[in-house]
């Protein structure tokens, strides 16, 4: 449209970063009273999610084929994964998180994988950088060093 600012395309340089991998996770007490065999008998238990639509459960829900994906009909909102993981501990519902961000409840048994059969699907994170610019020193450095970097120690 005439008038408006023409914004420029950069060429940019994608350089893969890290993978995200995701678990689902209940308190082993929880899971002794409400056992999961499949993924449809999450449908009936409390699910912890960012958002009360449980939009957040959808990398879980694509690893499954649509007949066997549970409807959600008891969602409790925790926006905040920590905040998450430790309602999850204390019994109040099954959750989804990242896989780093429990290693520890899983490895004390104050959460255990849930259909550890199911693999969620992940999510990549890239370095996105002028590709003019990613061949400067400080620029591969940088690159070089955030590549270093484990999402645990985020």
């Amino acid at each position: 449209m005439p008038g408006e600012p023409v914004v420029p395309v950069l060429p940019l340089r994608k350089v893969p970063w890290f993978r995200e991998t995701y678990v689902v996770a209940a308190a082993p007490d929880f899971l002794r009273s409400r056992p999961v065999a499949d993924p449809l008998a999450l449908a009936g238990l409390p699910v912890l999610s960012m958002d009360k639509a449980g939009a957040w459960w959808h990398r879980f829900l694509l690893a499954l084929p649509e007949e066997g994906r549970p409807e959600f009909h008891r969602i409790i909102e925790v926006n905040h994964i920590r905040a998450m993981i430790n309602a999850a501990v204390e019994g109040l519902g099954v959750l989804l998180a990242p896989t780093y961000s429990v290693l520890g409840e899983l490895e004390r048994g104050a959460l255990t994988a849930v259909l550890p059969q199911v693999r969620p699907k992940e999510d990549r994170f890239f370095i996105y950088q002028k590709k003019r610019k990613a061949t400067l020193p400080r620029h591969r450095l940088l690159t070089d060093y955030l590549q270093t970097i484990t999402p645990p120690e985020f």
